[in-house]
């Protein structure tokens, strides 16, 4: 770990006392906490927590937000919504913003289609560091959004585990039900999209590649939408059927598409996917997000919030907002930007100033291609400036990532440092859960160490 990324998190009196009983628990009763992780271990993975075929790791052990600090991430996650949403709009107004993401002519075109509902991001996942008084956002995902059902399910799992029972049998604490609120957001959209209610109950289809890592989240919400008494299936969209009226899959009809697919890899493989691309034109299908979403999810965006020219576009509200929570962001690029009251060209920003810099990849996820330039040696760093330069890279600011002891298992309690990385799900504009995973890297990715966290949120 790194001290020049991190910080520890600042906890309030209330969650420090909190932590100190249960820590005293944890040390009275490790026998029994024994059996609670193996069966706790053995229900996530029946419940489909799992990642790629494989089980997820999982902390047994939780991350404690007070309800005024969940109150006040809530109200500073939908403002940021609220603003993304802005963008989208300046992004289908403006020809100088548009210009700015570099979008290719296939993707303008997806995203200009009017999707029949309000609004451009009706899911996402804001990605976050908390330190325990002040949220700053590293990025938002809008694409294919996903973690929701792991974040909702192993929260609910430690507290049901007997000992966590006890324990919190005097102590109220909150969990969230993320499903029901992804469930809501797609019928609210259709209800727009079929200018208001159906008399009939709408079919979804949960659609992304068959050889998806996240495919199990998938059937996991299938089986909550059939449980509410919806129609629900699992779709590849190369496997849809449209005949010009009526899109389906296996003889079925889809009214709602819950898009799970990311735009980048769909866009590739248009040929591929032509049935379900015209009914989304033509209208013949509500999609929920429909391509609207891949402005925000493109980290551009964050650079068009710090841009001098487009400073006029925002209301002083939200440029506080940025101002407090948004890291300064520029695209990666031959061009002068002005950081700190320098003004110089970006390149030479980040050979100077490598240690307080990251670059990212515009319109990648899972962390791809992310370079944290004080994990790098200035050779390094130099190489990937030059790669970063030749391709659709963003440089920003590195925010510090909050760490804390968090309690680990092997033969016993052992007490370690771990990055806390948090994230808030909002759904049609409210916010609606949180997604905790602690690390042993800043960059959380598919070869990191990454534990899903319980996140609780104490009762007054």
């Amino acid at each position: 770990m790194n001290a020049r990324t991190t910080q520890r998190v600042s906890m309030t009196g209330e969650i420090e006392t909190f932590y100190k009983e249960l820590h005293v628990f944890l040390q009275r009763n490790q026998e029994r906490i024994k059996d609670d992780i193996q069966q706790y271990k053995l229900d996530a993975a029946r419940n489909h927590l799992k990642y790629a075929g494989m089980s997820l790791a999982i902390a047994f052990y939780p991350f404690l937000l007070s309800e005024a600090q969940s109150t006040y991430i809530s109200d500073v996650v939908e403002a940021m919504i609220r603003l993304m949403e802005k963008i989208t709009r300046l992004f289908l107004q403006e020809p100088e913003i548009r210009k700015v993401f570099g979008f290719e002519p296939e993707q303008i075109e997806l995203v200009e289609v009017d999707p029949g509902y309000e609004r451009a991001i009706p899911c996402a996942r804001l990605d976050s560091f908390f330190d325990g008084h002040t949220l700053r956002f590293s990025e938002v995902n809008t694409d294919g959004t996903a973690g929701m059902d792991g974040a909702e399910k192993v929260a609910k799992l430690f507290l049901a585990a007997p000992t966590m029972r006890d324990f919190f049998s005097t102590r109220p604490v909150r969990v969230f039900d993320i499903s029901r609120c992804i469930l809501r957001t797609l019928l609210d959209c259709y209800e727009q999209f079929v200018g208001g209610e159906s008399a009939e109950v709408p079919r979804i289809a949960i659609v992304d590649w068959k050889e998806a890592r996240t495919c199990e989240e998938f059937v996991a919400f299938e089986e909550f939408c059939r449980g509410e008494g919806y129609e629900a299936v699992v779709a590849d969209p190369r496997e849809l059927d449209y005949d010009g009226h009526v899109l389906s899959h296996r003889g079925l009809k889809i009214d709602i598409i819950y898009r799970r697919v990311v735009s980048s890899e769909y866009i590739e493989r248009l040929d591929e996917v032509r049935a379900m691309t015209r009914a989304f034109v033509d209208h013949n299908v509500c999609v929920v997000g429909s391509f609207r979403s891949d402005v925000a999810f493109n980290k551009k965006a964050f650079a068009v919030l710090h841009d001098r020219r487009f400073a006029h576009l925002l209301t002083e509200q939200e440029r506080t907002l940025v101002a407090g929570h948004v890291p300064w962001t520029r695209a990666f690029e031959h061009d002068e930007c002005e950081y700190r009251g320098q003004r110089l060209s970006i390149p030479e920003l980040a050979r100077s100033t490598k240690d307080a810099l990251v670059l990212k990849p515009a319109n990648l996820y899972e962390g791809r291609g992310v370079k944290v330039g004080s994990y790098a040696e200035q050779a390094e760093w130099e190489q990937h400036i030059e790669h970063a330069l030749e391709n659709d890279y963003v440089i920003q600011e590195l925010i510090p990532i909050p760490s804390m002891p968090l309690g680990v298992w092997d033969d016993g309690l052992e007490m370690e440092s771990r990055l806390i990385h948090l994230g808030e799900y909002v759904f049609g504009g409210k916010f609606c859960g949180f997604y905790c995973r602690a690390s042993d890297m800043p960059i959380i990715d598919r070869v990191s160490k990454e534990l899903l966290v319980p996140c609780l949120v104490l009762g007054e």
